[in-house]
This record gives structure tokens, sequence and C-alpha cells, in this order.
């Protein structure tokens, strides 16, 4: 189909650790040519797992270094608002 998605290995793991009866609640945001499909605790509080998917054809943005967080395991980020021109 030609589109890219970051995102879904994590997010089918994060799944499987979850009892089966632990009701989720997917939100789906749209910026541009990207949709991100946010999986959410029943109560909002808790991330499960995020997919972030591009038009076909479009590329997805680089994940860069967030060097404020201070974890022994590195990070990424999306930067979602990086101008692409």
């Amino acid at each position: 189909m030609g589109a890219e998605a970051a995102g879904i290995t994590d997010r089918v793991n994060a799944l499987a650790e979850l009892p089966a009866s632990e009701p989720l609640t997917e939100e789906v945001a749209r910026s541009g040519p990207y949709t991100a499909s946010v999986f959410l605790s029943n109560d909002g509080d808790r991330v499960v797992g995020v997919v972030l998917y591009g038009k076909p054809g479009i590329s997805l943005p680089h994940f860069v270094a967030n060097p404020l967080r201070r974890r022994r395991v590195a990070s990424a980020q999306l930067d979602l608002f990086v101008d692409l021109r």
C-alpha cells in the first residue's frame, strides 16, 4: 500500500502482556499526512501503545533523541511539528 508505520511491534507486544479482560480505548489523532493510533487504559490515565502511520508515499518523520530524558536506555521521540519542506 506504500504506507510507512512505526510502533506496530511494540504495540502488539504491549497488548499481548495485558489481561484479555482489560478494556482499552483507542484515540486517533491526525496531523497533516500522519495518523497516530493511541491505545489508552480504560480510565485514560495510561498509554498502552501508539502506532504512527504516514499517508502512502509520505515518509515518517525522523526519530530524534530526547536529551532531557535521563534514562539508562536510549529513547527516541518523534517530532511531528518539524518543518518538512
